[in-house]
């Protein structure tokens, strides 16, 4: 019976010693800041590291983020000169207006099955000023993506939640998701932006990126730039749902904007072209083997210019070029096909000079017969308000994660105290049952 008794007990306190582990587990947190001088590892098994101040990653070393680890930054930021490498599951919480700074490399490779989530936040410059979010700057010395080395900034399979990504250099940006106004800028640089999910925008005003591949849904492509050297490629995307899903705002100067094989359908207007200080565009402009579809109007012109238009598949669009305001030139608009052959419901899609004189004409003849072959078909247009994730991807995880740690905390305190009653409750039984049976024997 004693030996049971003392079993029981002995028990007993292991269980609260296993329990009292565990809380100290879970209770685990990491406070850091300052500067990173060697090469550093942040473990899951430290996780979450809590900054407290800002964090500078020295040039030539390498800070690694474990996988499945988290970061809060606490209104703080990370400086990259050397290298930081983020590894699949990670999650960073971001607090302020710049998470993190690369000037060196940043290499963020998750994977379909297991993504990396960058939350961030929206602040504001003063209270009339419209939220601006988080976000993590690309400067112009950071390392840009070599394919032959495959090496360079990279992110990739990364859930970007109110986080822009500011662009002065040539990184790859690829098969990511943006929701909740996440979006893209570039200013200037090479960078490769393709394969992502996007319900925000793609700025560039300045640089010569690549922008191929992508869905974007409630978002759009956006250029306004006065630079000679600006090579703009957009190819291979499908636009929608957006109130201009491509719009050219500027280049005064000089450039040229390539815009090819993309399937630009459902939005207000399908590409917009439009100086707001009325200037001639002298921008080189591309229009070809695009699919421009079931828009309220497929390619709008308000300015003294002329683009290439020609082998794109223009239809089924309420007006499929409309002319206004200083389109004062002729456009060159042959060899497209209309959806139709009949001359007059081709002209009848069109606003140009027949309905106001000081416009210039759209020229559309000769046009093609049938559909341009190389243009995109039709058959994918996202109908949901905010993109999908790709397999795999689970919308963006809370972004204080640390509650669920304070719930286990709470549990773990819980069962310690319920364990060290349970003990008291025993020896005291023990006590009184000694000093009876001691009566007992005395009487």
């Amino acid at each position: 019976m004693k030996i049971s008794v003392v079993a029981s007990i002995i028990a007993l306190l292991l269980l609260a010693l296993v329990i009292t582990a565990r809380f100290n587990m879970v209770n685990a947190a990491t406070n850091v800041r300052g500067i990173i001088s060697s090469d550093t590892t942040w473990t899951k098994s430290n996780s979450p590291y809590n900054l407290t101040g800002n964090i500078l990653v020295d040039s030539g070393v390498t800070l690694t983020i474990e996988a499945d680890t988290t970061v809060n930054f606490n209104g703080y930021y990370i400086r990259v000169n050397g290298s930081l490498e983020i590894q699949p599951g990670v999650i960073l919480n971001f607090k302020s207006a710049v998470g993190i700074q690369v000037n060196g490399v940043i290499t963020v490779r998750g994977t379909s099955n297991n993504p990396i989530y960058v939350n961030g936040v929206a602040y504001y410059y003063a209270w009339i000023a419209p939220a601006s979010y988080s976000s993590i700057i690309f400067s112009q010395s950071s390392i840009g993506w070599n394919r032959q080395t495959d090496s360079g900034c990279i992110m990739e399979n990364v859930i970007f939640n109110s986080t822009n990504i500011e662009i002065h250099s040539s990184p790859r940006i690829t098969t990511n998701t943006f929701v909740n106004n996440s979006g893209i800028t570039v200013y200037s640089g090479s960078p490769i932006i393709s394969k992502n999910i996007i319900n925000g925008r793609i700025s560039i005003n300045g640089g010569s990126p690549t922008i191929s591949n992508n869905r974007i849904k409630n978002g759009q492509i956006f250029y306004y730039s006065d630079q000679f050297e600006d090579h703009i490629t957009i190819i291979g995307n499908v636009i929608s749902g957006s109130s201009a899903g491509i719009q050219l705002l500027g280049g005064s100067v000089g450039g040229h904007v390539l815009i090819e094989q993309n399937l630009i359908a459902n939005n207000d207007v399908g590409i917009k072209i439009f100086n707001p200080n009325t200037d001639d565009l002298k921008i080189l402009l591309t229009i070809q083997k695009n699919t421009i579809i079931n828009n309220a109007i497929g390619i709008h012109l308000e300015n003294r210019y002329s683009p290439t238009i020609i082998n794109n598949n223009i239809y089924n669009n309420s007006v499929n070029i409309k002319l206004s305001g200083h389109a004062s030139k002729d456009i060159n608009a042959t060899y497209n096909w209309w959806g139709t052959t009949e001359i007059q419901a081709i002209s009848q899609s069109i606003i140009d000079f027949e309905e106001d004189f000081n416009l210039g004409k759209v020229v559309y003849v000769p046009f093609l017969t049938n559909p341009d072959a190389e243009a995109p078909t039709a058959t994918y247009i996202p109908q949901s308000d905010s993109p999908t994730p790709p397999p795999g991807q689970e919308p963006p995880p809370n972004q204080e994660p640390q509650q669920t740690a304070s719930v286990e905390k709470i549990l773990a305190l819980a069962l310690i105290l319920t364990v060290v009653c349970a003990c008291l409750g025993l020896l005291i039984y023990l006590v009184k049952k000694r000093n009876g049976n001691k009566e007992i024997h005395n009487s």
